[in-house]
């Protein structure tokens, strides 16, 4: 009997982001983990280097360092001002001294090489599709029988294209999911929303070659809320604050939240709570960043931090008022179920996939209404005692599942297509 494949795991995302606070990165480092767990010495991990235009093989002990998320083990700068950005400008130029030098050393001592063999599996997860070489994939499957699985999560940039910068990106990604649709063996999508993205798309690329699954991610942070606050919080109170956790990017709708802190300051709306925005900052940010700093009425009432860990998301979390995401598209929404997961009311968007993700619990609303996030946020402030029977009903009825969970239901997909046999049509 023949042995079993190697499943290779991609690192990419982790390698490049090296723990940025994002979904993408989080729903990466708890795959890993959970494949790592499930699959044993089968599952390897690797990442492309464009540098040497080849896969190399990562040890798994350092896969746990490169997806770090905690404040303390990432050793991040807080805060904003002249010496971070000089930080960022010495570390970019060391980057690109050591890809100037890398491809030599590694002629030198070629040990890194990930040596895909036939029949083994290749699992893509992160934001692979402006980072892998698309033709060197599509030469491995035919030359070398290399079977491909890829995590799905939206179809942002051709559902609203308007929310990126340039035509390159856009190019990039259609690039990539003509690659998927063409090439992949096992697509998983994270929600049915995403799902039905994928077919409504492959539709005009001839249908999709490869089978379709929906696995649903999890929605559990990696640790407890801590007893006390960190102290990087300082200035917090317990209850006095509402969260906003997502990427900085305009597709995110912070920029409504801006209007309607403005709105409700210039009110002077009784009990309006500190907005306590948790994000890393993307491509369009800092037009909203300047806005939400340069207006008098905002600057003291919204607090942005771009670099929180696990430990103060999960405080945050934990002590909020309430969360709100406004944004105009998704592929599954996992602030809202985290929300949920912490028994928090969640004022969001009914765009997309985010009425699937809210279960019916969160309030959904228009993310272009102003008038109607107003109108909500007005109520809630005026009758605070209903949001005791508001959370408990939350915790009576949501219908989570835990990353151990999820990461059954994708390890047993990758399984299904790691045994050798035809591969189905979606």
């Amino acid at each position: 009997m023949p042995a079993p494949p190697t499943l290779w795991f991609d690192v990419t995302t982790s390698w490049h982001e090296r723990g940025r606070p994002n979904g993408t990165l989080r729903v990466e480092r708890n795959y890993a983990r959970q494949a790592r767990e499930r699959f044993g010495q089968r599952l390897r991990f690797c990442r492309y280097s464009p540098a040497t235009g080849r896969f190399l093989a990562v040890p798994a002990d350092a896969v746990e360092r490169l997806q770090a998320t905690n404040t303390d083990e990432r050793q991040r700068p807080f805060g904003r001002g002249a010496l971070r950005k000089a930080g960022r400008r010495l570390e970019r130029g060391f980057r690109r001294a050591w890809r100037s030098v890398m491809p030599a050393l590694l002629r030198l001592a070629d040990g890194g090489a990930a040596p895909f063999a036939e029949g083994d599996l290749l699992i893509l997860v992160g934001e692979t599709w402006g980072r892998h070489d698309l033709a060197l994939l599509a030469r491995l499957k035919r030359r070398h029988g290399l079977r491909l699985a890829a995590l799905c999560q939206d179809l942002a940039p051709i559902r609203f294209p308007q929310f990126y910068e340039g035509a390159a990106f856009i190019e990039r990604f259609t690039a990539y999911l003509d690659f998927l649709i063409a090439e992949a063996d096992l697509l998983l999508a994270i929600s049915d929303c995403t799902r039905r993205d994928l077919l409504w798309y492959a539709a005009s690329r001839g249908g999709l070659r490869g089978r379709l699954e929906v696995v649903i991610l999890g929605a559990d942070l990696p640790m407890a809320a801590p007893a006390a606050r960190p102290k990087r919080l300082a200035g917090l109170s317990p209850g006095r604050f509402a969260l906003s956790v997502s990427s900085i990017q305009p597709r995110k709708n912070f920029a409504l939240l801006h209007r309607l802190w403005h709105r409700l300051a210039a009110e002077a709306v009784a009990g309006l709570p500190l907005l306590v925005i948790v994000g890393a900052r993307g491509q369009g940010s800092d037009a909203l960043i300047r806005a939400i700093e340069d207006d008098p009425l905002t600057r003291p009432r919204i607090r942005i931090l771009d670099d929180a860990g696990d430990e103060e998301l999960a405080w945050l979390y934990e002590h909020c008022c309430w969360t709100l995401y406004p944004s105009f598209y998704e592929g599954w929404g996992l602030p809202l179920s985290e929300s949920l997961m912490y028994g928090k009311l969640c004022l969001a968007s009914d765009a997309a996939s985010l009425p699937e993700a809210g279960q019916g619990l969160a309030r959904h609303l228009d993310p272009a209404d102003l008038d109607a996030w107003h109108r909500e946020i007005v109520a809630l402030l005026a009758a605070p005692e209903r949001l005791p029977a508001i959370e408990e009903r939350i915790r009576r009825e949501r219908r989570l599942i835990d990353w151990r969970q999820s990461g059954a239901a994708f390890a047993a997909a990758i399984e299904s297509l790691a045994v050798p046999g035809p591969t189905p049509a979606a």
